[in-house]
């Protein structure tokens, strides 16, 4: 099967289940999200559908990602950013994927264990299988994933939690940039201003990488 047949039933078998839930279909990202207009922030799950066993024909996993936005800083990252490719403000993101990263698998040295497929192994190799891997994934949302929603509802226990990630020096992923980035903003956001340890901090981590760009927007959101 295509992956986009995959993806398209998958989301079919599951959309009455996350629609009930208040979330909403969203093809961009394609995934459910879901927008509370008191505290700005997007909730999101979305799925990438990738070759799993080369040896099985059709043989396909499932990528769960686990995200929390905010509406101001995900704007404000867009436009500093200025991607030619315009992704939607929710590509933007506070923990980026700190679901399986720190919540699931909090052992530093195991990184390689750090990710949704190895945890919840969403594996399909028949037509059969993508009504089991969905059951898999709602039962995996009202179990774990709504609870981590509703524990990082508000814009303080966000920045607690990241400050704490980047003190440990935990958060390893591609995910870092935005998470730094969105750090800085929430330092403003909730203390009206930028915690001079953790500028310096973060223009260290993009100078050693010779990250210019995310140095030159970090610079801006001082």
């Amino acid at each position: 099967m295509k992956k986009n047949v995959i993806l398209k039933q998958l989301i079919s078998e599951m959309h009455e289940f996350f629609e009930t839930n208040g979330f909403s279909y969203n093809g961009k990202i394609q995934g459910f999200i879901r927008y509370d207009q008191s505290s700005k922030l997007y909730f999101i799950i979305d799925f990438l559908v990738m070759d799993y066993n080369k040896r099985i024909e059709d043989s396909k996993y499932i990528e769960l990602f686990v995200n929390i936005s905010h509406h101001d800083i995900s704007s404000k990252l867009k436009e500093l950013f200025n991607l030619k490719a315009n992704p939607p403000i929710q590509y933007f993101k506070l923990f980026g994927n700190l679901f399986s990263d720190i919540y699931l698998n909090k052992e530093s040295d195991k990184y390689i264990s750090r990710n949704n497929h190895n945890y919840f192994k969403l594996i399909i190799e028949s037509e059969t299988d993508i009504k089991i891997v969905a059951n898999k994934i709602t039962h995996i949302s009202s179990e774990e994933i709504f609870p981590f929603f509703i524990k990082f509802n508000n814009l303080e226990n966000i920045y607690n939690k990241l400050n704490q990630i980047i003190e440990e020096e935990v958060s390893v992923t591609n995910s870092n940039k935005f998470r730094l980035l969105s750090l800085l903003s929430l330092s403003k956001i909730i203390f009206g201003k930028t915690d001079p340890d953790l500028k310096i901090y973060v223009f260290k981590y993009f100078s050693d990488r010779e990250d210019n760009i995310s140095l030159d927007v970090a610079k801006l959101l001082c």
